[in-house]
């Protein structure tokens, strides 16, 4: 892991109460909706982008908006960080 990443990875943990140093374990299922949504949005955010055959579905089609209109709400320093 290069410097950058690892300390871009610790960043983001302590954003969520997270540590870095917490046991290096490589799978553990937790019922954690922000991670699962969050990996699902990207998912169909990706699909969109790509324009995959599923691209006109409403879910699909609505990301990109979505994601924007997620964007306007943030502060400038939370767009920069």
């Amino acid at each position: 892991m290069t410097r950058f990443t690892r300390a871009a990875a610790c960043v983001l943990l302590a954003g969520y109460g997270l540590s870095s140093a917490a046991p290096a374990r490589i799978f553990q299922f937790e019922a954690n909706e922000f991670w699962l949504n969050l990996h699902h949005f990207l998912y169909v955010l990706g699909r969109a982008e790509a324009k995959t055959r599923d691209a006109s579905r409403s879910a699909v089609a609505r990301a990109p908006a979505d994601s924007e209109s997620g964007l306007q709400i943030l502060t400038p320093h939370e767009r920069t960080v």
